[in-house]
């Protein structure tokens, strides 16, 4: 069992990283990408380092690289990976209510993400003293070199103040201020949505964006509550206990209930390493049309009035609407089309189509 798992998190893994790569790729060859979808690129990036270090830990190579110095620097970098998740969310929900209001400038990007990387950083640093490297074997026998979890400056007391803070912040304080915004920002979703305004098709994408956002952020507080909570207790656990480590894995191995908790664990892994996908994907459109056109520089598909028009457009062009056919000889008069940028801005068609012909499918 513990080969299968372990098989499934590398390939997870190993998808994972290729997939949030692209994301990263896609939002930033954009000239001007959106503040929240910086965001989610930066949320991506954040999980392929802690897809690249699932790879690393169930491949054994964590045994090339374990030390007395590397032991400690491993387990910060594992919880200041653990922090930094719903601060990330946190942040993408903060800048998503910012939309939904008139504001002079963005948000601080580079300070957001900053403040996410640093206090995250604050609260893993007890943690570089709460793991030593211990060898184990005598004479004769096999030499068995591990890094093992203590109390933070071996004091169990001071071990659980730590966690209690960390699961005040982390685990409970954001999900809580999530939930703050969707209950301040809520009765505006629904007012945007009684405007006039709502039916310009720019501000019904930024309203379904949005409240897709809003949907996901209450399923990850559903799930990352106890989530945290559990985490927590474990960690007490385990460093107050070193010795009952092995005992109590052995144990919830050998049963049934075990195993099922071994699936959610498997269900929340992969639940938690293509969310950036998953958020990016389903509340832009645009991002969207702009995959397609990577992956098919020949041209994009629109439905008008029963027909099939393909037309190829550049980068620069990321939605054409208003299109009709008048002429089709060449590309003045051909057709009547509005063409908008990344920013929703109206652009010159001839600056925006890159082909000449229009390929009707009836």
């Amino acid at each position: 069992m513990d080969t299968i798992f372990k098989s499934f998190a590398i390939l997870i893994s190993v998808i994972s990283t290729v997939v949030n790569s692209f994301v990263i790729v896609i939002v930033f060859q954009a000239r001007h990408p959106r503040a929240v979808n910086i965001l989610i690129a930066n949320w991506s990036l954040l999980t392929c380092i802690s897809s690249i270090g699932t790879i690393f830990y169930f491949g054994d190579g964590d045994k090339y690289i374990q030390g007395p110095w590397t032991c400690p620097f491993i387990s910060f970098l594992r919880n200041w990976l653990a922090n930094m998740y719903p601060l990330h969310v946190l942040a993408i929900v903060y800048e998503s209510c910012c939309q939904l209001q008139p504001r002079s400038g963005n948000l601080l990007l580079l300070r957001t993400v900053g403040l996410c990387w640093i206090l995250s950083g604050i609260g893993a640093a007890p943690y570089l003293f709460g793991t030593t490297f211990s060898r184990s074997g005598g004479d004769g026998e096999i030499i068995t070199e591990k890094c093992a979890k203590v109390p933070i400056f071996n004091n169990v007391v001071l071990c659980i103040i730590v966690e209690t803070v960390r699961a005040l912040l982390f685990h409970l304080g954001a999900p809580a201020y999530m939930s703050f915004l969707l209950y301040k920002w809520r009765g505006k979703l629904k007012y945007i949505k009684t405007l006039k305004v709502a039916r310009n098709p720019v501000t019904l994408e930024k309203w379904k964006r949005v409240r897709f956002i809003f949907a996901y952020t209450v399923f990850f507080i559903v799930l990352w509550v106890p989530f945290g909570l559990v985490f927590s207790w474990y960690q007490v656990f385990r460093r107050s206990s070193p010795s009952a480590e092995d005992a109590t894995t052995n144990t919830i191995s050998s049963t049934t209930a075990g195993t099922f908790f071994s699936c959610g664990i498997a269900l929340f892994y992969v639940y938690i390493l293509f969310s950036p996908v998953i958020v990016l994907w389903t509340g832009d459109t645009r991002l969207r049309q702009q995959f397609m056109t990577i992956c098919n520089k020949n041209g994009m598909n629109h439905l008008n009035n029963g027909q099939v028009k393909t037309i190829s457009f550049a980068n620069s062009c990321s939605r054409v609407e208003s299109f009709s056919i008048t002429k089709a000889d060449n590309i003045k008069g051909l057709f009547s089309v509005s063409c908008y940028n990344i920013e929703d801005q109206i652009i010159d068609p001839v600056q925006c189509l890159e082909n000449r012909k229009v390929e009707l499918l009836i």
